[in-house]
């Protein structure tokens, strides 16, 4: 979580244990604006680059959308973690089925 601000991860953990962080953007080789992905028990956390900056050393402002059961339901949260798992996906499933995130950073 070194990529969240001092008192944005201490919100988080509070929320509930990371299970798992993965950089999408090393898995995936194609252009994504998805960076990161932090899976949690009833959430993810993503972060992304700023429209029409996905490579690193253009980065200005890296956006985060925590998206969690309660905001988005179990089912997309459970596909959003599988794609973020298979590293392919995940921001395609996000613009089309436009799951509502309970935090945006």
């Amino acid at each position: 979580m070194g990529l969240l601000k001092k008192q944005e991860k201490i919100k988080i953990k509070e929320l509930e244990p990371v299970l798992r962080i993965i950089n999408y953007k090393r898995i995936n080789k194609g252009r994504t604006s998805v960076s990161y992905c932090w899976i949690y028990p009833t959430g993810i956390l993503i972060s992304f680059y700023p429209e029409g900056e996905n490579k690193p050393q253009k980065i200005r402002k890296i956006i985060y959308y925590y998206y969690t059961y309660n905001s988005a339901g179990k089912n997309k949260i459970e596909d959003m973690k599988k794609l973020a798992l298979s590293g392919s996906g995940l921001n395609t499933y996000i613009n089309k089925h436009k799951p509502r995130y309970s935090e945006k950073r």
